[in-house]
C-alpha cells in the first residue's frame, strides 16, 4: 500500500475529487465527489449518496482512480487502488453522523480506497511520475 505524505494530505483538504470507474461492459465513468476525504495515511474515500453509475460500477469492479487538481496552482495527484463499500462500523457511523448533523440523509455507504499508487498529474517536469 502507498503512504500519503503530510504534504499530499494537506493538499487534499476541501478539494473536489473526480472518481474514475469502469462498468462490467468496459465503459468508463467519471464523477465528482464533494465529500472526498483522507481517512488515514493509506486510505481515501467519500460518502456515496447518489447510488448511480459510480456506485453500480464499484459493486462489480472495485478498481478505481481518483484525480484531484488545484486549477490555480496546477498541482495535482492521481490515486489508484481498490474500493471497499462500507455500510456499518465506526468509519461509516462517524461519516454518517456528520451528514445527519448537516441535515443530509445518511449515505448508502462510505467508499474506502486502499491507495496502491500516487502519481503527480500537475504541470511541470515530474508530471506522470509515481510518487508512492
Amino acid at each position: 500500500m502507498a503512504k500519503l505524505t503530510a504534504e499530499i494530505k494537506d493538499f487534499l483538504k476541501g478539494k473536489m475529487a473526480y472518481i474514475a470507474t469502469i462498468s462490467p461492459e468496459g465503459l468508463p465513468n467519471i464523477g465528482p465527489k464533494g465529500s472526498f476525504a483522507v481517512f488515514d495515511d493509506e486510505h481515501i474515500g467519500w460518502n456515496e449518496s447518489t447510488g448511480k453509475q459510480t456506485w453500480a460500477n464499484l459493486q462489480k469492479n472495485p478498481n478505481v482512480a481518483v484525480a484531484v487538481v488545484d486549477r490555480e496552482t496546477r498541482i495535482g495527484y492521481r490515486f489508484t487502488g481498490k474500493a471497499q463499500l462500507i455500510t456499518d462500523g465506526p468509519l461509516y457511523d462517524s461519516r454518517a453522523a456528520d451528514y445527519l448533523k448537516r441535515g443530509s440523509k445518511a449515505p448508502l455507504a462510505v467508499v474506502c480506497i486502499a491507495v496502491d499508487g500516487v502519481y503527480d498529474v500537475g504541470a511541470g517536469t515530474s508530471r506522470g511520475k509515481k510518487l508512492a
